[in-house]
């Protein structure tokens, strides 16, 4: 079964913190957690609200292709042996941008089916696209996370 991302919004700051920098956010974020007892799950589901993406999945394999050194430079949150959770910065979020492009550029001029309709394959494409605004709103205050599972 193929390791799918999860997106998730920091509920533990606020959205001011896009004054400061990622690597800042990630340090404090990473102290936070560091040395707790309680299992890193546990903490993500009190501290971090998932985001529910309808429209489109973002495997690890597209990860890994886009960027074959993709788990050397995401920026866990907790130990890695224990959880992927890891903020979103700007190198990953490029990948991102570019499987989403990707998808909505197949989904454009797909010619493999016909049989769905011009005007279903556009909805289809602004549902993809106001699902990415969504994420990309969250991005832009640093707040966006993710973990693959």
């Amino acid at each position: 079964m193929a390791q799918i991302l999860f997106f998730y919004k920091a509920n533990i700051l606020s959205e001011q913190s896009q004054n400061f920098s990622r690597e800042n956010i990630h340090e404090s974020l990473k102290s936070l957690f560091k040395g707790s007892d309680r299992v890193a799950s546990d903490m993500i589901k009190e501290y971090f609200e998932e985001i529910e993406i309808d429209t489109f999945d973002i495997n690890y394999e597209q990860l890994i292709k886009a960027n074959h050194n993709f788990e050397n430079e995401i920026k866990r949150i907790f130990d890695k042996t224990k959880s992927s959770f890891f903020l979103i910065d700007e190198n990953i979020w490029n990948i991102i941008q570019e499987i989403i492009d990707k998808l909505i550029s197949d989904l454009y001029n797909s010619k493999h089916n016909i049989n769905i309709k011009p005007s279903e394959r556009l909805q289809k494409i602004n549902e993809i696209c106001r699902d990415y605004d969504r994420l990309h709103e969250i991005y832009k205050t640093k707040l966006l996370m993710a973990a693959i599972a």
